[in-house]
């Protein structure tokens, strides 16, 4: 056990018995603006809103991987926006971790839409868990006239993951 997550003696991550995404619900694309199968979400993320879901500061999605396993050369593209003066320094950071191994790590220090697009190779036979883990988050009842007291990291509209 390790950082709230069970592991083998390889330092991989390890679902608890039950937890196992059923792979006929999964797909290799996530769409905020339709309706998300349950099995593809996972902790940290707010409810829908009007084409998008904020995150927390940890947020989990699971997608389709490839059912052939062996190793492939993935691409992640994740769209959204965020406004960075909600953040200290006006910036924020976001991890990417598939299946627990960092893929990617992205510092976003502009406001606006966002399009993070990410290569990496690996060996994702079924579901990957895709795990966004940001430096920091805010809450809006703390910035501003508001009651609004979730805690939000960045609005993400769309993500994909392509294999080849």
């Amino acid at each position: 056990w390790q950082n709230g997550r069970l592991q083998n003696s390889d330092g991989k991550s390890i679902r608890p018995l039950g937890t196992a995404q059923p792979a006929g619900a999964l797909s290799n694309r996530l769409d905020f603006s339709k309706d998300i199968p349950p099995a593809m979400l996972g902790e940290g993320w707010n409810q829908p809103e009007a084409g998008h879901r904020w995150t927390t500061k940890h947020a989990v999605v699971f997608l389709k991987g490839a059912a052939d396993g062996g190793d492939k050369h993935y691409t992640l593209t994740i769209n959204g926006s965020l406004n960075v003066d909600f953040f200290d320094q006006n910036q924020v950071t976001m991890m990417l971790k598939a299946d627990d191994q960092a893929i990617g790590k992205h510092t976003f220090n502009e406001s606006g839409e966002f399009t993070v697009s990410q290569s990496f190779e690996g060996n994702f036979p079924g579901p990957i868990e895709l795990r966004l883990e940001l430096d920091q988050t805010f809450r809006p009842s703390e910035a501003g006239n508001t009651t609004d007291s979730r805690e939000l990291g960045i609005s993400v509209n769309r993500i994909q993951l392509l294999y080849r």
